[in-house]
């Protein structure tokens, strides 16, 4: 609104409080180390470079449809590292589809693949229904679903850009995991 651009970036370092800040670093570091050493492995000397792309790339990316739709709402706060984790955790699905995913308090893991059609449906459906539910249940959880969404599709593509033979692996992984 005032021009502040660098607040694209800043906002990724301040979170709402300890919780928040402490379940994105928590899912950061369960992720980013997997998705930090494939990226050495795909991309060689390329691959640290790109990892820290794809993170503050998602964090900018994700941000992008909240700043369009957001732009005239003073109350609109843009804050957290969501979208970042979140390309960060959908780097991981793409790389290794079926690695578990534990959420908390579930003891059982979902399968990687399966988790993440799943998690973009929930962020679909909570950025436009989450605040006005028809059954009177308010959903508010002040969470940026869109946020979380956009970093997603970000995690997932932006590999793929750079070494477009990752969709390829992750088909066949899925299929010769659905034969076998």
């Amino acid at each position: 609104r005032f021009k502040e651009w660098h607040r694209i970036i800043s906002g990724c370092f301040i979170h709402l409080n300890y919780t928040h800040l402490i379940l994105n670093m928590i899912a950061l570091y369960s992720f980013g180390v997997f998705v930090e050493n494939s990226f050495d492995y795909v991309f060689h000397e390329k691959g640290r470079l790109l990892y820290v792309l794809l993170y503050f790339g998602g964090v900018i990316f994700a941000d992008i449809p909240s700043l369009i739709k957001d732009r005239n709402n003073q109350q609109s706060t843009g804050l957290g590292a969501s979208g970042g984790v979140s390309a960060v955790v959908f780097a991981a699905i793409l790389l290794n589809p079926f690695s578990k995913i534990y959420l908390m308090f579930i003891p059982i893991g979902i399968p990687s693949f399966v988790f993440g059609p799943l998690y973009v449906a929930y962020c679909i459906y909570m950025d436009n229904y989450g605040h006005q539910h028809k059954t009177g249940i308010t959903l508010i959880d002040n969470a940026s679903h869109s946020a979380h969404l956009w970093g997603s599709v970000f995690g997932f593509i932006f590999p793929i850009i750079f070494a477009p033979w990752l969709f390829m692996r992750f088909i066949g992984l899925l299929t010769n995991g659905a034969i076998s």
